[in-house]
């Protein structure tokens, strides 16, 4: 009850840190749906994309949310796409009714931040890696540190089940240079991809 009118303040700022905090300490509970549901109208990319997030989290959910999300997937920012595929996934088996549009963003999104959660959340949702790993492994082979680091995350993130992308992981990890950060993610994910 204190973080739901937080959604209405005038600061745009204020309204996403309540989208996050309602992501924490709303978990099941039907006004923090409704609440998030009305954030995802916000004029801020920003505010939508943390109450997509949080939405997805939150558990208690109803076809309605899903359904909200899954619109979110055409639209035009980057970081709202992203974060509207990221939250499905976290609906985990519920979202399986938009498999098919998480699947076109996965192969076919112009943006490689999209693309990587589009591959997370398909994974989280079937539960099987093989389809989601050729657009990851796509990704841990872009120049693009950030790029890279986010496939290197997702690859962790399914271990065992991404052992054929250890190659591709050192391949990476060899031409990351000085980028200690990098390093850091793409031997986290080695680790995690060797059951090690």
């Amino acid at each position: 009850n204190t973080i739901l009118p937080l959604l209405e303040d005038d600061d745009a700022n204020v309204r996403r840190e309540a989208a996050r905090a309602l992501g924490k300490a709303g978990k099941s509970n039907p006004q923090a749906s409704e609440g998030l549901m009305k954030a995802l109208s916000d004029g801020d990319a920003r505010v939508i994309a943390a109450a997509a997030v949080a939405l997805g989290g939150i558990g208690g959910r109803s076809d309605h949310e899903g359904k909200a999300l899954a619109d979110l997937l055409f639209a035009h920012q980057t970081g709202v796409r992203s974060s509207a595929v990221y939250g499905l996934g976290l609906m985990g088996e519920e979202a399986s009714p938009y498999l098919e549009r998480i699947e076109d963003l996965m192969e076919h999104d112009g943006k490689h931040a999209v693309r990587i959660q589009a591959a997370r959340a398909h994974y989280r949702i079937v539960g099987d890696a093989e389809e989601a790993l050729p657009t990851l492994v796509r990704a841990v082979q872009s120049e693009d540190p950030t790029t890279c680091r986010e496939a290197a995350r997702a690859l962790g993130e399914i271990g065992p089940e991404a052992r054929a992308c250890v190659p591709h992981l050192d391949k990476a990890l060899e031409h990351c240079g000085t980028n200690d950060g990098l390093r850091k993610v793409l031997e986290g994910a080695l680790e995690a991809v060797r059951g090690e």
